[in-house]
């Protein structure tokens, strides 16, 4: 059976995001900040969070060395031993 792996960003900043993805994820889905968005200045609001997000997004994958969604692997992701955590 085919499954799908979602994570919830929640107030999450985008690097976490792009993480997820790295780790299987298949989603990254966005319901807190854009309520935050819709309750602060309705349709506006929710546009200037996207805008935010979308901006966050392509800077962490800029930093990350990915040109596109499809760039992000598993390997941007580093393990760290119990001892340093």
């Amino acid at each position: 059976m085919l499954g799908y792996l979602f994570a919830a960003a929640s107030s999450w900043s985008m690097s976490l995001a792009v993480q997820a993805l790295a780790l299987g994820a298949d989603a990254v889905l966005l319901g807190r900040p854009v309520m935050f968005g819709l309750a602060l200045d309705g349709q506006k609001g929710v546009e200037r969070i996207l805008e935010l997000l979308k901006r966050e997004l392509e800077l962490a994958m800029v930093l990350a060395g990915c040109s596109s969604l499809q760039d992000i692997r598993k390997d941007l992701v580093m393990e760290y031993p119990a001892s340093m955590l």
